[in-house]
């Protein structure tokens, strides 16, 4: 379908021309944007002035009409000043603008490539008339006719740029960045936010016309496809996204079935952009983008109530593209005033959305870091707990068999030193009986205090049962085991237990020791251990002895 648009306008005075442009853009959920541009003359006090006397006229001649007959059976409709159209057109064929008269079409040096017809062209009108522009487009069109000079175009034109630059700039920057998040973390949100904000980046790429600036000749049709595509494809991973940041299939099974419907529907409407007519997808992803945008705030805020804390991102991202969105439409259908920010609301919120998921994803890194930091140490508590001495604090007997099988077979491969000492609280049965229960735990607590302070931090000391103790000590010889354990038997007798009443209860202890000799086992080693402290407890206790020498100590 073509549209024709008569206006008039005069020149006042010899000055030199100024230009005119059809600039606004074609532009829905899932439209193609047309930017046509046409310029007229006045002095340089008209500049920037509304074109007058604007008709739309739905017709199919050829240009320019010839005789009043032509246009007998043609509907004219007045339009307001600047008044923004949207049209349903649905034709097979690329954009075109036409005038009726033989206008020069400036051209601009594009970004890349030598100077060629503008994919938005601007005409240089030199004749005072009236003039006919034939639009011809598969899309809907939205935009405004006014009279400017070619230099304010020229400035548009740099700002638009730069304003595409730093949207399409921070959303490179956003993928690279969670990247190298996917890289080291290999969190599948991070894909699918990827798969997201690289659509979004290529949907706009597309809409705004800037592949026409590296490839003039590209095919508008090729575009659109493209465009619904990516469009598609942004929506799918949209969904996923959200399906796995908040855990839906284990969280909220209904809302998880409603997004896999709408999943699928996207691959339909994927399949479709290929073949279907423009008028069509529209329809379709409209469809599409109302249902994703309620099922997003719905799974955001029933999250919310599972107090998901992150969600509250995703509701607020999600918020921003639904008022961006709601801003272009109303501006569309004249409820809100159109400029730069109801004409880009849809990027705006698109870019608003992008940084609100990414700081979604890092709250979500944070959330689930303290939950990992939290069970570790409890996992590291558990752990701790059943290898350790309720009691005293230190190694229990559990640990102790462990240990001594690693300590014995890193000795026997390694060819190491390795000694074990065994002790025992002298007397302590007796002991309980006349101090009570309470007293001789706070003497074995007493004793683990003078082990753990005569001993290296390397060394495990260890509860082996009641009031017997054990210490492993790894590549350390005979005499060094046997100085030792003369220093915890010195030291218990210099430091005595103070009872509750301040009254000084003395302690002390018999110890034997032994070193690993290959190819014993640890379950030997321990027996020998063992035989010996009970050697020095049959030559009188309070004292120090080994298999291989001569007890030492007071009888």
């Amino acid at each position: 379908m073509d549209y024709l648009y008569a206006f008039s306008r005069h020149l006042y005075g010899s000055q030199s021309p100024i230009w005119a442009i059809l600039r606004y853009l074609s532009i829905g959920f899932s439209s193609l944007i047309i930017v046509l541009a046409v310029l007229l003359f006045s002095t340089a006090g008209f500049a920037s002035q509304p074109v007058n006397h604007l008709q739309l006229m739905d017709y199919h001649g050829d240009l320019p009409p010839t005789g009043d007959k032509s246009l007998e059976s043609v509907s004219a409709t007045p339009l307001p000043d600047q008044q923004n159209i949207n049209l349903g057109i649905n034709i097979e064929a690329p954009e075109t603008s036409t005038f009726s008269a033989p206008i020069h079409q400036v051209a601009f040096i594009p970004l890349l490539g030598d100077e060629l017809e503008r994919w938005r062209p601007v005409y240089e009108l030199t004749e005072p008339g009236t003039y006919w522009l034939k639009l011809s487009s598969p899309q809907a069109l939205r935009f405004s006719l006014s009279q400017t000079t070619l230099p304010q175009v020229e400035s548009d034109w740099r700002s638009f740029l730069l304003g595409q630059g730093l949207y399409l700039g921070m959303l490179l920057g956003l993928m690279v960045y969670n990247c190298v998040l996917l890289r080291f973390l290999k969190d599948s949100n991070y894909f699918w936010y990827l798969g997201f904000v690289g659509s979004s980046a290529v949907y706009f790429f597309l809409q705004k016309g800037l592949i026409f600036e590296f490839v003039p000749t590209f095919s508008p049709m090729i575009n659109e496809a493209l465009l619904f595509t990516a469009l598609s494809i942004g929506i799918i991973s949209a969904l996923s996204f959200c399906r796995s940041f908040l855990m839906l299939p284990e969280q909220d099974r209904l809302v998880d079935r409603l997004f896999m419907i709408f999943i699928v529907f996207g691959l339909l409407c994927l399949a479709g952009s290929w073949w279907l007519p423009g008028h069509v997808s529209v329809k379709m992803f409209s469809v599409l983008g109302l249902g994703t945008m309620t099922l997003f705030c719905l799974a955001s805020w029933r999250a919310l109530r599972r107090r998901f804390r992150p969600a509250r991102w995703l509701l607020m991202g999600w918020s921003a593209l639904i008022v961006g969105c709601l801003a272009f439409i109303l501006s569309v259908y004249g409820v809100l005033p159109h400029n730069i920010l109801t004409y880009y609301g849809f990027q705006f919120g698109s870019a608003l959305e992008s940084l609100l998921l990414s700081l979604a994803l890092a709250d979500r890194i944070n959330l689930l870091r303290r939950e990992r930091e939290t069970l570790a140490r409890e996992k590291l508590r558990f752990a701790t707990m059943s290898i350790t001495d309720g009691l005293t604090g230190l190694y229990n007997r559990r640990y102790l068999t462990r240990h001594l099988d690693e300590s014995v077979q890193q000795a026997r491969l390694n060819h190491q030193l390795l000694s074990l000492v065994m002790l025992d609280i002298d007397h302590f049965k007796a002991f309980n009986d006349r101090w009570g229960h309470l007293i001789g735990d706070k003497a074995l607590q007493h004793f683990a205090d003078i082990l753990l302070n005569a001993v290296r931090e390397e060394d495990a000391v260890c509860r082996f049962g009641g009031e017997e103790f054990t210490i492993v000590l790894r590549h350390q010889p005979l005499q060094h085991a046997l100085e030792v354990a003369e220093r915890i038997r010195g030291s218990l007798r210099a430091m005595p237990l103070m009872g509750d009443e301040n009254q000084s209860i003395p302690l002390t202890c018999t110890i034997g020791v032994v070193e690993y000799q290959v190819p014993e086992s640890a379950k030997a080693l321990l027996e020998r251990a063992d035989s010996a402290l009970y050697q020095g407890k049959e030559n009188g206790r309070d004292r120090v002895i080994s298999d291989l020498m001569t007890p030492q100590g007071s009888a």
